[in-house]
């Protein structure tokens, strides 16, 4: 039985469309999971940068340069964050902290109800590129992905 030739003319069609619609799934897998990656990383230098605010005596004198060093030392896929804050009075704050793609705000708050007790808040903000084309027109502002966390915690007795 003779092959047709259109008959393997339409397969190679048929892979030319299918393609170019593959990789780019692929791709935008593998940018999902790095994204869940770099959130991830970013929760958790945030819950160690105010873990180790509560506990901190030397804030007032820092400017929490030893919460930043801190935030650092978890900063696992994000860069690190610059050691020299935006602002001078980071005292109660707000401190912002600023790095290539990424900021960081650490605040002392007050509790509403009462005078005594204070916070410790730790925002971060980052900056995430896909490599996938498109991906940051579709979805992100300046073509990026802007990914946001906070940690709030109660400052300890000993800190205040």
């Amino acid at each position: 039985m003779k092959k047709n030739v259109f008959q393997s003319g339409q397969s190679l069609v048929e892979v030319a469309i299918l393609f170019p619609v593959v990789i780019f799934l692929l791709t935008g897998f593998f940018d999902l999971g790095r994204a869940i990656f770099y959130y991830s990383s970013l929760t958790n230098m945030v819950r160690e940068g105010a873990r180790f605010g509560i506990v901190d005596t030397q804030s007032e004198e820092g400017p929490y340069l030893e919460n930043v060093k801190r935030i650092n030392d978890f900063a696992f896929a994000v860069p690190e964050v610059g050691l020299v804050p935006t602002n001078t009075l980071c005292y109660p704050g707000p401190c912002v902290f600023s790095g290539p793609d990424i900021t960081v705000t650490i605040t002392r708050l007050m509790d509403s109800g009462d005078d005594f007790y204070e916070n410790v808040n730790v925002k971060a903000s980052y900056n995430f590129k896909a490599v996938t084309p498109g991906i940051n027109q579709l979805l992100g502002v300046d073509g990026a992905i802007v990914l946001d966390t906070e940690s709030t915690m109660r400052l300890a007795a000993s800190a205040r």
